[in-house]
């Protein structure tokens, strides 16, 4: 078996092993195989969602929110993502209320992001919205 062949990782599986994880209090979060995903598909934007949503549960700010970022550069339109975004940003006491605006303006029926504008409450492994 070759290095390539070994290492190889399916970037859809592991999109759905991370998001599964982040919805499972006691499950392990596959960094490692999003970063490997990430180099298959570098332009897929619920990867970076997923890496920033892992290193925002980490407490790991200075790398959730460039990644997070990425996402949202690539999936502008993804209330999901938006949100995810503003609300790392409202995590780290950063400018989020106009991040906040964007995802009310895709859908102001979307409780998410209303919910950025109110007290924050709950963990944020539970609040990825997979």
């Amino acid at each position: 078996m070759t290095t390539a062949t070994s290492t190889a990782v399916d970037p859809a599986r592991a999109f759905e092993k991370a998001a599964e994880a982040l919805n499972r209090s006691d499950a392990e979060l596959p960094i490692d195989e999003v970063d490997r995903a990430l180099k298959v598909a570098p332009s897929d934007s619920r990867l970076w969602h997923v890496k920033g949503l892992i290193h925002r549960e980490q407490e790991q700010r200075e790398i959730a929110i460039p990644a997070l970022r990425r996402a949202f550069e690539l999936a502008p339109g993804s209330a999901l993502i938006t949100h995810g975004y503003s609300r790392t940003l409202l995590e780290a006491w950063l400018q989020s209320v106009e991040a906040f605006g964007r995802p009310l303006k895709l859908n102001p029926k979307e409780k998410s992001g209303w919910s950025g504008l109110l007290p924050m409450t709950g963990s944020p492994r539970r609040a990825t919205g997979f």
